[in-house]
């Protein structure tokens, strides 16, 4: 675990293929012994395509689970889903919907996935936009199980840089 550990990417989609690279065992590409049978990601529908898109080369099994009406994601989504292994992928906020995930139910999903022994990572590519203090970064400072990634492109409109 190292909390203070940082990687800067030239975009958060490309940041995403790093990531699951790593976490999904891409020996070839980052030299990581991972199992690839024994790895899921977890994803809620609607959300950004580049998360199924990311887990294909791998032949990695997604698992989607659709989001309630009102789009807002719980922990109780993720009861009895999960396994060790797993990456739960999950836009705060979330795209398409800006929906962002309440602190508490982050906090309880940071802890269902320790338990079950899965990774969760929050994509923060929009979090400049939003207006709550929101900051899963120093929320999760100690979480030997999260992962947050931003972008600098999207807020300071950037995208040229990449």
């Amino acid at each position: 675990s190292h909390p203070e550990a940082r990687v800067i990417d030239v975009g958060c989609g490309s940041g995403i293929l790093a990531l699951a690279a790593l976490l999904l065992g891409y020996r070839d590409v980052v030299g990581f012994d991972n199992d690839p049978e024994a790895v899921r990601v977890v994803i809620c529908a609607p959300c950004f395509t580049e998360y199924r898109e990311r887990a294909k080369p791998a032949d990695t099994p997604v698992v989607s689970l659709p989001l309630p009406p009102d789009f807002i994601v719980s922990a109780g989504l993720f009861e009895g889903q999960l396994s060790a292994g797993d990456i739960v992928l999950l836009g705060h906020p979330n795209n398409p919907t800006g929906r962002l995930i309440p602190k508490a139910e982050r906090l309880r999903l940071q802890q269902l996935t320790l338990e079950c022994g899965a990774i969760l990572v929050l994509d923060e590519a929009f979090i400049e936009f939003c207006e709550a203090d929101d900051d899963s970064i120093q929320l999760f400072r100690d979480a030997p199980n999260v992962c947050v990634i931003r972008a600098a492109t999207k807020f300071f409109g950037l995208p040229g840089l990449r």
